[in-house]
Parts: structure tokens; C-alpha cells; sequence
């Protein structure tokens, strides 16, 4: 739902159908009123907030919360906790990561459907690896068709079956494409690129935006030039 305030229109929040906090504190606040309710999506990004923070004890508290609610993106998270933990402060765990790899792969999380893959592929299971990357290449993962394509050259994978995940590879990216995703995609990535890059010399800046915008069509380029002119990015976009 959307409402009009001060002539823009904002989206509302889909719990409380009220326009989005505009100070961080009312933001957090209004979180936790339904992370009490047990709203998995509220501990969600609540985690995110901390992370953002640095606060990675806080941020695994919450995403730990919210994946016991059932929640497939928090799985994904913690399988990262538990993958490269010297960060955060938790042990390393493999097969605590295959656990909440496969919870989120349940849950339709195409990344973690090729990481359960890459998984497997290491473990010396090739036919349960070649399942999993062929779910993934079917949701429009990529790193998931690349494995596949490198399975048809070394002969694990036949021609006609690496067809059919080419074309359900195309199909299911073809479903998720609109100027407005696309435009919304970029945006991130440029944000992205551009704190990750902030102290970096000019040069290297433009080098980045040259990137990023060459993964644009030139009608997403125009409306995200223009985003950019008028600072609408951020408030059009969850950043």
C-alpha cells in the first residue's frame, strides 16, 4: 500500500499500514513492538541493524531468532556465521552450515541452494551436488548453471540435461525481470560499491559507477541517472 505525504508518495509498512519511521530510534521501536509478537520478519532486520553496527553477537542473536521462526533468509545468514565465523565470535561448523543452508534452500533461497551444492560437490557427493545445482540453476542462480556448465565439460553432466538448466536458467531470470527490479538492483549496488569505496580516490569511483551502470538498459540508466540528480534513491529504494 502506498500513501501521498508532502506530494511523494512513500510505501506503507505492510504490518502497521502507517508511513515508513523517518528517525532511526522510532524505526527500531516499531521493530521490536512486533519482534514481541514474534514476527520473524521484524527479528530479521533487527539482525540487519546490528550487523550494520558491527554488532555481530547481536546481529546472530537475531537472525537466530527469526530462523527458529522459520525465516529462510536468517537461515542463510547464520549458514554464513557458521561458514567464516572468525568475524562474529562463533565456531566454525560444518555441518551446522549444511543445517541452515538447507533450512533456507527449503525455504526457495537460490544461494544457499548452491552453497548446500558446492557442499556436497566437496564432500565427494557428485549426484546429491548436481540435485541441488540444478534447483538452483532453476530459481536463476548463476554460480549454480556455472557448475553445471563445468560438470557437461568433464562429462558429468549430459548435453540434453545441460540444455534444460540453461533454459530453466533463462526462464526463471526472465520472470524476475522489470525496469523497475532492475533499476532497484543497481541502486543497491551502486550504494554498495560507493561506501565500500568512500575513502578511494575519484578514479576509482568512476570506475566502479562505469561497471555498475553498464549492467543496466539504457532506460533504467536514464531513470537511475536522474534518481541520482534528484536523491530519490534512498527513498525510493530499502537501502
Amino acid at each position: 500500500p502506498m500513501d501521498e505525504v508532502g506530494g511523494k508518495l512513500f510505501q506503507k509498512c505492510p504490518f502497521c499500514r502507517e508511513e515508513p519511521a523517518e528517525m532511526q530510534e522510532e524505526i527500531e521501536s516499531n521493530l521490536m513492538k512486533r519482534i514481541e509478537k514474534n514476527d520473524p520478519v521484524a527479528m530479521y532486520q533487527m539482525a540487519g541493524f546490528r550487523a550494520q553496527e558491527k554488532n555481530y553477537s547481536g546481529a546472530f542473536e537475531y537472525f537466530s531468532k527469526a530462523a527458529e521462526l522459520g525465516h529462510a533468509e536468517a537461515h542463510y545468514e547464520l549458514s554464513m556465521f557458521y561458514k567464516a565465523p572468525h568475524w562474529v565470535g562463533v565456531e566454525q561448523d560444518e555441518k551446522k552450515f549444511a543445517y541452515h543452508s538447507e533450512q533456507a534452500a527449503i525455504g526457495g533461497h537460490p544461494v544457499a541452494r548452491y552453497n548446500l551444492g558446492y557442499y556436497e560437490s566437496n564432500n565427494g557427493n557428485i549426484e546429491r551436488a548436481m540435485k541441488h545445482l540444478f534447483i538452483g540453476a532453476k530459481l536463476g542462480e548463476d554460480n549454480s548453471l556455472e557448475m553445471i556448465k563445468t560438470g557437461f565439460k568433464t562429462g558429468l553432466v549430459s548435453k540434453e540435461d545441460f540444455a534444460a538448466a540453461l533454459r530453466a536458467h533463462q526462464a526463471a531470470v526472465d520472470a524476475t525481470k522489470s525496469p523497475q527490479r532492475e533499476e532497484a538492483s543497481v541502486a543497491r549496488q551502486i550504494f554498495h560499491n560507493f561506501d565500500a569505496t568512500s575513502s578511494g580516490d575519484a578514479e576509482t569511483r568512476e570506475r566502479i559507477m562505469r561497471a555498475t551502470f553498464s549492467r543496466m538498459s539504457p532506460d533504467a540508466r536514464r531513470r537511475a541517472v536522474q534518481n541520482a540528480r534528484d536523491g530519490t534513491f534512498r527513498k525510493n529504494y530499502d537501502f
